[in-house]
C-alpha cells in the first residue's frame, strides 16, 4: 500500500528568493504530520519549481538526481531547459512513495500557465539521505 500526503503549495516567479522555508507553503494538512522524509521531499520539490520558475537553472541543475548531472552538463541542462515556463503558478497535490522502494517517490502537482490548468507528476529519488530529481526533457512548452 502506498503512503500518500496532500499539501499545496503556491509558488510564484514575482520575486526571486535565495531559499525556501515552510512559512511560504499553504497546506492543507499539517506539515508537522508528515515525517522527516517526506517534509524533506516537499521542501525540495518546492525549492526546486520555484528555481526552474525563475529561470535559475544553475542552482536547479544541483537538484537534479546524479545520474543526470553525471550524464548531462550544465551546458545542456541549460539548453534542455529553455522551454520551461516562466513565472507559473503551482500547487504540490501529493506525495506518494512506490511500494517497492520508498527511496523513490512520485510528487503529483497542478500548475497554471498561460491561464491553463497542467496537471504533472515528477520522480524524486532519495540517495545518501537526500533527494533528487528525475530530470525528462521535452522539446515542447508547458
Amino acid at each position: 500500500m502506498a503512503m500518500t500526503a496532500s499539501v499545496l503549495l503556491g509558488v510564484s516567479g514575482c520575486t526571486k528568493k535565495p531559499a525556501w522555508s515552510y512559512e511560504d507553503v499553504n497546506t492543507s494538512i499539517e506539515i508537522e504530520t508528515l515525517d522527516a522524509s517526506d517534509r524533506s521531499l516537499l521542501e525540495k520539490a518546492a525549492r526546486y519549481w520555484h528555481l526552474r520558475s525563475n529561470r535559475a537553472f544553475e542552482e536547479s541543475y544541483m537538484i537534479e538526481s546524479p545520474a543526470y548531472r553525471f550524464t548531462h552538463n550544465l551546458e545542456r541542462y541549460l539548453y534542455e531547459s529553455s522551454v520551461a515556463p516562466r513565472d507559473f503558478k503551482m500547487t504540490i497535490r501529493k506525495i506518494v512513495h512506490h511500494e517497492e522502494n520508498p527511496d523513490i517517490a512520485t510528487v503529483k502537482r497542478t500548475f497554471w500557465h498561460d491561464g491553463r490548468k497542467n496537471e504533472e507528476s515528477g520522480t524524486w529519488y532519495r540517495v545518501n539521505g537526500h533527494w533528487y530529481h528525475r530530470f525528462y526533457f521535452s522539446p515542447f512548452p508547458g
